[in-house]
């Protein structure tokens, strides 16, 4: 883009650049989500269950609270 004389470049125009480049690198094997109140894209290999990412979650989820009561 700055080779073509653009002197800025906008975060959106980033974030749709680089998606664009994930998309072609990576096909099918991916699938990207805008989620509510969240201004980034969540990306998840299609290859990842929906139980296996509730369990990630509950996962964090716990270690998140084990730190929060060890502060």
């Amino acid at each position: 883009m700055r080779s073509m004389g653009a002197t800025e470049i906008s975060e959106s125009t980033k974030k749709t650049f680089l998606k664009k480049v994930i998309e072609n690198d990576f096909g099918d094997l991916l699938q990207f989500e805008d989620l509510p109140n969240n201004n980034k894209v969540f990306v998840l290999s299609k290859n990842f269950s929906n139980a296996q990412l509730a369990r990630e979650i509950v996962t964090l989820s716990q270690q998140f609270d084990n730190r929060a009561d060890t502060m």
